[in-house]
């Protein structure tokens, strides 16, 4: 099956954006010009948000998976594994890599029920989709952000990639249909949970909902709530998913023994990391020293 093949043959590779608040948002335009056999997947703290603009490719989210063409999108959420393979070049995309707070803090008066995070860290399939009568002014945005990211003006891009990421998200999300975007309550504003978001990436050992609880100055039970409806995953995985991305990129750059690569990232073992690996990407730390790295992201 498919799905088996993307599981437990495709290649997961981290990508270092180094996003911050002074840069919070990047692109990446990329023409393909061959069907690709390999499925590549990616795993990252931030964002995403993509536009196929011509050819065809199949994205993997999980266990799901979808064919898209030229006007369709792609959502992805805060340490969602998601993957790609071109099925038919060329196949022209763009994609936006966004840090969540960005997404988060967007407000408007006007449409002051949309939950814009929502949009990102809903169920797959409830997130936004390309209709047909959407599809030209889908397609519109598209052109134009191939262009701010593959041809960036003396304009400040950044500003540039974000204004078209709000265009882009506004004409989605106004014919998402139902289930509509869930309504944040102002008590569940992206800051409210920051530190415990802060203390987990700058951790290397497991830390618990307690201690993130604490940190959000909230009891436990609250803080669980709060972290699950903004971002989509509850708190011990995402710790987990950064402790899984740093042990797989020193796994990837260096030689370090992988008993010393668990050690330093907070698995009791060898035995450990292996089975959160085999559990998560569909295979042991070993084989990913193995691995062909792509050049690009798409």
């Amino acid at each position: 099956m498919e799905r088996e093949t993307a599981k437990f043959d495709g290649k997961t590779i981290h990508y270092d954006y180094h996003l911050s608040t002074a840069l919070p948002i990047v692109g990446i335009a990329k023409t393909y010009e061959r069907v690709q056999d390999q499925v590549w997947f990616d795993l990252h703290a931030d964002v995403e948000f993509g536009i196929v603009l011509s050819g065809r490719m199949r994205r993997w989210w999980g266990d799901t998976q979808r064919e898209i063409g030229p006007g369709d999108v792609w959502f992805c959420g805060v340490f969602e594994r998601h993957g790609y393979r071109v099925v038919e070049p060329p196949c022209q995309v763009v994609a936006l890599i966004i840090t969540p707070d960005l997404v988060a803090d967007l407000f408007f008066p006007e449409a002051a029920g949309i939950n814009w995070l929502g949009l990102f860290t809903a169920p797959e399939a409830q997130r936004p989709r390309t209709t047909q009568a959407l599809r030209p002014a889908v397609l519109d945005v598209g052109k134009r952000l191939w262009r701010c990211c593959a041809e960036p003006s003396t304009y400040e891009p950044s500003l540039q990639r974000r204004l078209m990421l709000i265009e882009a998200l506004h004409l989605l999300a106004d014919k998402t249909g139902d289930p509509r975007p869930v309504v944040v309550r102002a008590a569940d504003t992206y800051a409210r949970i920051a530190p415990a978001i802060d203390l987990a990436l700058h951790a290397r050992h497991l830390i618990t909902n307690e201690q993130g609880a604490a940190a959000c100055n909230l009891s436990r039970d609250q803080f669980i709530r709060k972290f699950k409806r903004m971002l989509g995953l509850s708190f011990t995985d995402f710790s987990l998913r950064h402790r899984m991305q740093g042990a797989h990129h020193d796994l990837s750059y260096t030689d370090r023994p992988v008993k010393a690569v668990a050690k330093d990232w907070g698995f009791t073992d060898h035995s450990h990391l292996h089975r959160v690996f085999l559990r998560e990407y569909g295979y042991g730390p070993r084989a990913i020293r193995m691995q062909q790295r792509p050049k690009d992201k798409p």
